[in-house]
């Protein structure tokens, strides 16, 4: 994720926790300074779970934040959710 080559990233994705992810939203390095990563888990076969999860990650310094969404939990959701957590770690901890 910190590599500075995004298009690896966004062409063939990437593996977080064992977990094969498609980047959605890549905003952790750019002029927006959000600092968040939207990813997607891919499907597999007949494994049992038919459904996908969001992944959210967002660096708050010196924190990297994961959330993992719930079945059925939409991206956005999960990014303001993360978003919000990271602005109470960046003004508790930094105090």
């Amino acid at each position: 994720m910190t590599v500075w080559n995004r298009d690896i990233l966004l062409t063939q994705g990437l593996t977080l926790g064992g977990l094969k992810c498609l980047v959605i939203r890549d905003n952790l390095y750019t002029d927006a300074h959000q600092y968040t990563m939207d990813l997607r888990t891919k499907l597999y076969g007949d494994n049992g779970d038919s459904c996908t999860h969001a992944i959210t990650v967002v660096l708050v310094n010196p924190v990297c934040l994961i959330l993992i969404g719930r079945k059925g939990v939409q991206g956005g959701t999960l990014n303001m959710k993360a978003l919000q957590t990271a602005r109470y770690i960046k003004d508790n901890l930094h105090h």
